[in-house]
């Protein structure tokens, strides 16, 4: 079992499929796997139908589960009623929400979506490995329960309590008034022994009108009948208490109940726990060999009867637990998004039966990852607690607060409008019931702005929430969900802190983002982009000496789409990672070609933050620069923003890239965040100035000075510098009198394709200053 594999290293390793069709995705979880558990890739089409049983948990995402989904059906009916868990990980919004939460509960188990934290990630797995741990458990003591049950059902009167006893306590005090209700028996009673020097017995059930007997006696088993019983663990006859007194406890006490003969007869229990059931008569010899034959097969028979208790309570136990897993979020204590949409359904039938109003919050926490990255998981941890049990105490006790996964919250509200709300009433009754919601939300946002502290850093979380409302959004709890979710992604898209009701306008939006992408895919895998270059001069004598690789997306109908069109959309998807390394090839090989012709140039790429972030990717790089150029020909662009996060996996890249030859230069400096004291140690060569404050150093006397500071420190940091965005001469001017080496912009020359690009380098354009 791995009910106890983290605290015990000597426990089997637990054993993962991953069947994963991103090999980038594979490779990482190998790594965050390997050692921990015992991992396996080879879930392909050689398996046999029979191996379901070499595995403990299967990990897919959506392009495997779909070519796996009759193997797994297969596998989990053969381990039935065995659980075999499914985890399915997603990347970032590719999969639709509507399609996970179809396959959850039939295919799958949970979700978790990537990129992810390795103790989210072991989290998850962990709980999987306890679902199955626990449902092998149950599935073993089920077995044995019905085999003691069956053993139970066939013996006398007596044997029926103990079939339909239900706790332990009652049992033995019925058991034992049964006994005294036969003729002759004056006392019953049942203790179990305590660990200690001195071996004491604790009563647990007495009955008898010679109960007495036991007041203000201490019950040991350090010597006579008792201890004969408890360490033989055989029947122990006294048929004359009178002739035997030395057996007793206490012979003089006994013959003032009338106690003349006793036996007692041991219980061994589960867990070498010892018992015993002590049983008096008045009648001397009243224990022969046939009365004491039937007793000892009553004492057997409630062994049995307290193994089946033990075994039925740990499996109400065990089945609560799974269900605790299942339907609950073991950080938050909330319940999780399997159990948030049962209870969504169950809400909207109970609406539609009431004819009332209903919503649903999605809340999505702001910069979470921020906190996680400079303050720790744990603080992150902290935060969720906080968010969890502040979102409880800001809505009402009949209200459902879930815990959606990551960061994500949901909220399902009843009745919110204290009216019906259905399409025949009034514009004014939506609207005010529309302003209620919208007010709970805002109430949500200012609470949760309160101050947190985290160890030594005070701390105030934001939030986007996405509301949808039944039944103006829709009529049952997927689509709810969803369109809350959709709503939500459209509040974070404008601002951080907003609030964003569901409306048609969404899903047109949606609809065209999500055939962008489709263009998008075909545009890469079909060599539809293309390469623009602008100059890079020199301020004083206006040579060019370099140029930056800029892509383009030609349109059918000749136009070229803004990268700004779609580039967010790259990023997002993940499609910058092979759109990134078609620019650096294809920048490389034309560098090539125009310095074969004479062409002494620098080229700038950008570099996205997935590919910074991404060792797969950043190994490759130089393999797609190599055959053509030098990689020290090539000079990376990174924004600030690409800094932050992740900041030792950024400089671990960082560092292998320039080992390889490549250099750096930082983008659009001042616009994003950054650390001064980070920069200085990274690799970087050049320091772009970023358009706004190269035209604002025309119009302004701060974005005059800003220039000049930036200009100041490059130099100090022994950086060359270039002006971004120059349109005018003016501009180039002033860059140059205060030290700029470099620029770039319309005023020299717009973006151009290579031919063009060509033909300027040919022509030595300039102009004169």
């Amino acid at each position: 079992m791995w009910l106890d594999h983290v605290e015990s290293s000597d426990a089997p390793q637990a054993r993962i499929a991953c069947a994963l069709s991103s090999p980038g995705n594979a490779k990482l979880l190998r790594r965050l796997l390997t050692g921990r558990y015992q991992l396996t890739e080879a879930f392909d089409e050689r398996l046999q139908d029979d191996d379901h049983s070499r595995f403990d948990i299967v990990l897919v995402d959506p392009l495997s589960l779909e070519y796996l989904r009759d193997r797994l059906r297969r596998y989990r009916e053969r381990c039935s009623p065995v659980v075999l868990p499914v985890l399915l990980l997603v990347t970032g919004s590719q999969t639709p929400a509507s399609w996970i939460r179809q396959e959850l509960g039939h295919t799958v188990d949970d979700v978790l979506r990537i990129p992810a934290t390795e103790i989210e990630l072991t989290a998850r797995v962990e709980n999987m490995l306890r679902l199955r741990s626990l449902s092998l458990l149950q599935s073993a003591t089920g077995r044995e329960r019905d085999n003691v049950v069956r053993a139970l059902r066939t013996l006398n009167t007596c044997d029926e309590i103990l079939v339909r006893a239900r706790e332990e306590e009652g049992l033995l005090a019925r058991i034992c008034q049964a006994i005294v209700a036969t003729e002759g028996y004056r006392l019953a009673w049942i203790g179990f022994a305590l660990d200690g020097p001195d071996r004491q017995l604790a009563i647990q059930a007495s009955a008898g009108p010679a109960r007495g007997y036991l007041d203000g006696v201490r019950v040991h088993w350090r010597s006579g009948v008792l201890a004969s019983a408890l360490q033989s663990r055989q029947t122990q006859v006294v048929t004359d208490i009178t002739e035997d007194p030395e057996r007793m406890l206490s012979s003089v006490r006994a013959r003032e109940f009338n106690l003349r003969s006793v036996i007692v007869l041991p219980l061994p229990l589960h867990g070498g726990t010892l018992g015993c059931l002590v049983i008096y008569s008045e009648h001397v010899g009243h224990f022969d060999r046939e009365p004491q034959q039937l007793l000892e097969r009553l004492a057997r028979n409630l062994c049995f009867g307290l193994r089946a208790l033990h075994v039925y309570q740990e499996s109400k136990r065990q089945a609560a637990e799974i269900r605790t897993l299942a339907y609950a979020d073991s950080l938050t204590e909330l319940p999780n998004r399997l159990s948030f949409l049962n209870h969504l359904r169950d809400r909207v039938t109970r609406w539609q039966e009431a004819g009332i109003a209903g919503a649903v919050l999605f809340i999505d926490l702001d910069s979470f990852k921020v906190v996680n990255d400079a303050l720790g998981h744990q603080a992150g941890d902290q935060v969720l607690r906080w968010v969890g049990q502040r979102l409880r105490r800001l809505v009402r006790g009949s209200d459902v607060v879930a815990r959606h996964g990551g960061d994500e919250f949901v909220v399902a509200l009843s009745d919110v409008s204290r009216g019906r709300v259905r399409e025949s009433d009034s514009v004014a009754t939506k609207q005010a019931f529309q302003i209620k919601v919208q007010r709970i939300a805002e109430r949500i946002l200012q609470h949760l702005r309160e101050p947190i502290r985290l160890g030594e850093h005070e701390h105030r979380q934001g939030a986007s929430i996405g509301i949808s409302l039944f039944p103006d959004h829709g009529d049952d709890a997927d689509t709810l969900l969803e369109r809350a979710d959709t709503a939500m992604y459209e509040a974070k898209n404008g601002a951080c802190g907003h609030i964003c009701q569901f409306h048609g306008e969404i899903l047109e939006r949606r609809q065209q983002r999500l055939t962008l992408e489709g263009r998008l895919y075909q545009a890469i895998k079909s060599d539809q982009l293309t390469l623009h270059y602008q100059p890079i001069f020199r301020l004083d004598t206006l040579e060019i000496t370099g140029v930056e690789a800029l892509v383009r997306w030609p349109q059918p109908d000749g136009s070229l789409l803004s990268p700004a069109a779609f580039l967010p959309l790259a990023e997002e998807t993940g499609m910058i990672v092979p759109l990134g390394e078609w620019v650096v090839a294809t920048a490389a090989r034309q560098l090539c070609a125009w310095r074969a012709a004479g062409h002494s140039l620098q080229m700038m790429v950008n570099l996205s933050v997935r590919q910074l972030h991404a060792a797969g990717e950043i190994s490759g790089l130089a393999d797609l620069v190599r055959p053509h150029v030098d990689p020290s020909a090539i000079e990376f662009e990174v924004t600030e923003s690409a800094l932050m996060p992740d900041p030792s996996t950024t400089e671990a890249n960082l560092a292998a890239l320039h080992a390889w030859g490549f250099r750096f230069a930082i983008d659009d400096f001042g616009t994003g965040y950054s650390s001064l004291s980070r920069i200085k140690d990274l690799p970087f060569q050049t320091l772009k100035i970023d358009r706004s404050f190269v035209s604002g150093s025309e119009h302004s006397g701060k974005g005059e000075a800003i220039t000049r500071s930036i200009i100041q420190l490059a130099r100090n940091l022994s950086l060359r510098t270039v002006g971004e965005g120059i349109e005018t001469e003016q501009q180039c001017h002033f860059l140059r009198e205060w030290g700029c080496e470099y620029g770039q912009g319309y005023w020299f020359s717009r973006p151009l394709p290579a031919d063009d690009m060509a033909r300027l380098l040919a022509a030595k354009v300039g102009r004169s200053v």
